[in-house]
């Protein structure tokens, strides 16, 4: 099959959507298929795939950096006509997406679409022109619309899928979780790595991977994990990733004495991302709006031991108490699960074991599959 992914977010951003754009392209190609891939154009930026289509752009700066494709663009339509296309992929609701849609419908080609997000919950990347509440309302009511004009919708895990029946999605819904390259995550490179970042053999890390902003409840981790850090200097917080909350966080690092134990990356290829998790000895989560949560999948494919709050996503993947801990979110509790993790080497590699068999489950080539024989059904 000829396939197009239409995506707001390819690289070099790394969201989790992107990866799993990634994840699915190479799977999809392994398979025998055509993917192409339309996006905006990120100035500067050498892409090195082929079938790429870009969106002319521009750079929104507003908290993060994201280009925002200017639609309706001659050229990628008259792409769709003479690439005689299977199947179009819409990754989100927005921009591109509607493009996509809009396409899907004079061309009389199959569209589906992924719920990538919690769209409502991304409300505050919009500079403050519409109030919060009307705006939550109007992204609401847009994704339930272009949700419902689907062939078929694809959710990343069971709680998602609830979450759309609740927000009035009525149309078909497949759960399907992105795979991940399991043998990847099993090369990381921990000793060149920890050289690379300063740290020292006795000293043990703790790592978030994400952007570092209020949705992905930053500031819990910091109210939980800098205490620990106060009371032992071997104990070093690395985040992969950037965001606009990383000056606040240095500033309340360096009031509390512990500024030189954390270190930020800022984003990292996914090429050496494995590298990070082998770096690491403990992976902390307080998402409360993933869909999935990639990065607890690849933690787990790392063979770490899990903190994470009891939320959307990470439940349909962590096993309490096997494969991982979770946790409310009570102050004091998630401080404690760590310092448990780090002072219990046993048990630490107990969870990290499980966590790793557990995670083959989430394999490439056997997502990629599934999402093929969607593609088949409504190809018929």
């Amino acid at each position: 099959m000829k396939i197009a992914f239409f995506s707001n977010s390819y690289f070099p951003i790394t969201y989790g959507s992107t990866v799993s754009v990634e994840n699915f392209r190479l799977g999809l190609e392994e398979l025998g298929h055509e993917i192409h891939i339309f996006t905006p154009n990120f100035r500067g930026y050498k892409y090195e795939v082929k079938n790429i289509h870009l969106y002319p752009a521009f750079l929104f700066g507003y908290k993060i950096k994201y280009p925002i494709a200017l639609p309706y663009f001659h050229k990628i339509r008259e792409e769709i006509k003479e690439g005689e296309f299977d199947i179009i992929h819409a990754q989100h609701p927005f921009s591109i997406g509607v493009d996509a849609m809009k396409i899907a419908k004079e061309e009389n080609i199959p569209l589906v679409f992924t719920h990538h997000a919690k769209y409502e919950d991304f409300t505050h990347y919009v500079p403050p022109i519409i109030p919060q509440k009307l705006l939550k309302y109007i992204v609401r009511s847009k994704v339930r619309k272009f949700a419902n004009n689907c062939d078929v919708c694809i959710s990343p895990s069971e709680t998602t899928k609830s979450y759309m029946r609740e927000r009035g999605i009525k149309a078909r819904i497949k759960v399907l979780p992105t795979g991940i390259d399991w043998q990847k995550f099993q090369e990381g490179d921990r000793e060149g790595t920890r050289k690379k970042l300063g740290i020292k053999a006795d000293q043990k890390v703790i790592m978030f991977l994400g952007r570092i902003e209020n949705e992905k409840n930053i500031m819990f981790l910091v109210g939980e994990i800098f205490p620990l850090l106060k009371k032992d200097k071997k104990i070093v917080f690395l985040f992969v990733g950037e965001g606009s909350l990383m000056n606040e966080i240095k500033q309340i690092a360096l009031q509390s004495g512990i500024l030189e134990q954390l270190i930020f990356t800022g984003i990292v290829k996914q090429s050496v991302v494995a590298n990070f998790y082998a770096t690491t000895d403990i992976f902390v989560h307080a998402s409360l709006t993933e869909t999935q949560g990639m990065t607890i999948a690849e933690a787990m494919a790392s063979g770490l031991p899990i903190v994470a709050v009891k939320a959307s996503g990470v439940v349909d993947q962590l096993k309490d108490g096997e494969t991982g801990i979770m946790v409310d979110q009570k102050k004091g509790v998630f401080g404690e699960k760590i310092t448990k993790m780090l002072s219990d080497s046993v048990l630490a590699n107990k969870f990290g074991k499980a966590a790793r068999r557990k995670a083959k489950e989430y394999d490439n080539k056997k997502r990629s599959k599934t999402l093929e024989s969607v593609y088949l059904k409504i190809k018929k």
